[in-house]
């Protein structure tokens, strides 16, 4: 079971964007429709527990690797554990989160507001019936969102 009182701790030190930003890291992992619903970190922790992504044996593990990955590297002393530990594991391909997410993670943090604005404007010119979507693009969490779900409408 998930220490509840310890995540509410570290949700104290997050920002609501890094709440958001830990939402689009487990997004393969729990379903959208209850990931909309989570608003707190330990929202998304409670919902991970009832997917059976986490256990009692692994949360602080898996947290400590989402603040990792978030740059929230110096709250990881909540959990008990060590930053480079944390790093190491990553390194070795041993860590909890889909590499795929994080890569998309990874895109996502290295673009500024200018080159998102171009690339929708890509989006546009090449998938026409993508522009609804777009609309809402406030950030590339939300463009990687709406291609994602256009990718998913042309599945097979």
């Amino acid at each position: 079971m998930v220490d509840r009182g310890t995540v509410v701790d570290v949700d104290n030190e997050l920002q609501s964007f890094d709440v958001q930003s830990i939402k689009f890291l487990v997004k393969n992992l729990i379903h959208h429709v209850q990931l909309k619903q989570c608003s707190s970190l330990l929202d998304v922790f409670t919902a991970l527990e009832i997917f059976k992504h986490i256990t009692e044996n692994n949360w602080k593990e898996f947290l400590s690797e989402c603040l990792f990955m978030i740059g929230k590297r110096n709250i990881i002393h909540i959990l008990g554990l060590n930053s480079s530990q944390i790093e190491e594991r990553i390194q070795r391909k041993e860590g909890f989160l889909i590499p795929f997410r994080t890569a998309l993670y990874n895109i996502a943090e290295d673009l500024d507001s200018t080159e998102i604005e171009k690339l929708k404007q890509e989006a546009i010119n090449m998938v026409p019936n993508i522009i609804p979507g777009l609309w809402k693009v406030t950030s590339m969490y939300d463009f990687l969102d709406v291609l994602e779900k256009k990718d998913a409408d042309f599945a097979p």
